[in-house]
């Protein structure tokens, strides 16, 4: 999966990329079915833990939400790749 924004700063124009990558398993878990269930599945342990605090339907833009999946993402091998290059 990727994302791709262009921004403008300064009057400079960068394209940054954003990349998750993972490869499913023959015969075992797919990519897919990984990075669907290992987030929510994190999302739900860091609740239970206290880490998050906030209540309802919340997008991970938070930095005390974003970055403990992301480091316990890495730790199950899926990894996100940013380049950023100007235009």
């Amino acid at each position: 999966m990727q994302h791709r924004f262009i921004i403008e700063i300064n009057g400079k124009k960068y394209l940054r990329k954003s990349s998750m990558i993972e490869i499913g398993e023959k015969n075992g878990m797919s990519a897919m079915g990984l990075t669907v269930s290992a987030p929510t599945a994190i999302g739900a342990e860091l609740i239970l833990e206290g880490k998050i605090k906030e209540r309802g339907v919340l997008r991970p833009i938070y930095k005390d939400i974003y970055e403990p999946c992301l480091e316990r993402l890495a730790k199950l091998g899926v990894r996100l790749v940013e380049e950023e290059e100007e235009i």
